[in-house]
């Protein structure tokens, strides 16, 4: 499965990425175990996501489709901050999308081209938010 992540437990935020050919499939299983670490308490609303989709050269199986379930299906929480790392504009068009199917849901999510802006755009948002870590 060319999508994975890792928990940073010091910065409260979970590490995702995706590689190679990016399918509709690999993002809704990565998506349910996002949604079984928010039903095990391993995962709470302060925490932020950082996407990394910057190794990702297809994403020719990702459809309407399926950003749509993605979007009906998030299981963060509103206030949640989560920034998106994209190197393409198909990439970048598949995440608007991802927004504007998902609001409100996901007023705070950030598409960056860079791991510098990513951050910095979930360290911003979280000081704008008042949320702690």
């Amino acid at each position: 499965m060319p999508a994975d992540f890792e928990l940073r437990p010091e910065t409260r935020t979970v590490h995702s990425r995706g590689w190679g050919a990016l399918t509709d499939a690999d993002l809704v299983a990565h998506m349910a175990r996002m949604s079984a670490l928010f039903k095990a308490g391993s995962l709470a609303p302060d925490w932020a996501q950082l996407w990394d989709f910057s190794a990702v050269d297809n994403v020719d199986g990702v459809s309407t489709a399926g950003v749509r379930q993605l979007a009906e299906g998030n299981p963060w929480p509103r206030f949640s901050v989560r920034a998106c790392i994209v190197t393409t504009d198909e990439q970048f068009g598949l995440v608007r999308m991802y927004q504007a199917l998902g609001e409100p849901k996901t007023d705070h999510v950030g598409i960056t081209r860079s791991a510098a802006d990513a951050d910095a755009f979930i360290a911003r948002e979280r000081v704008r938010l008042g949320i702690a870590i």
